[in-house]
């Protein structure tokens, strides 16, 4: 794809979210997650379907961490007053899903 078209498909795309309410948007992600998942697996093949399975598992591990974050920021709790299998499963999602930042980003 030229630059030019990137740029201006990119720039349409921040218009479009920044018109659409994000309550409007928030319901869609999942279904869009759903068909790349399905996607991903019709298009592999059935003996490569453990790594399509193990592909998406830094993708998880950010989500968990998201959202316990914000579990945990809501509830006013620091990380030092978790349990210790608490700290070590943040410390292992954390390793998980850094590292695929790092290998793409």
């Amino acid at each position: 794809m030229p630059e030019g078209l990137y740029n201006a498909a990119s720039g349409c795309a921040s218009l479009f979210v920044q018109i659409i309410p994000q309550a409007g948007l928030a319901p869609i992600f999942p279904f869009i997650g759903f068909e790349i998942v399905h996607e991903a697996y019709r298009e592999a093949p059935e003996t490569q379907s453990p790594a399509v399975s193990f592909a998406f598992l830094p993708t998880i591990a950010n989500l968990v961490i998201v959202i316990l974050g914000q579990l945990r920021r809501a509830a006013n709790v620091a990380l030092d007053h978790l349990s210790q299998r608490l700290q070590t499963l943040h410390e292992a999602l954390t390793v998980l899903g850094m590292r695929t930042k790092g290998e793409h980003g």
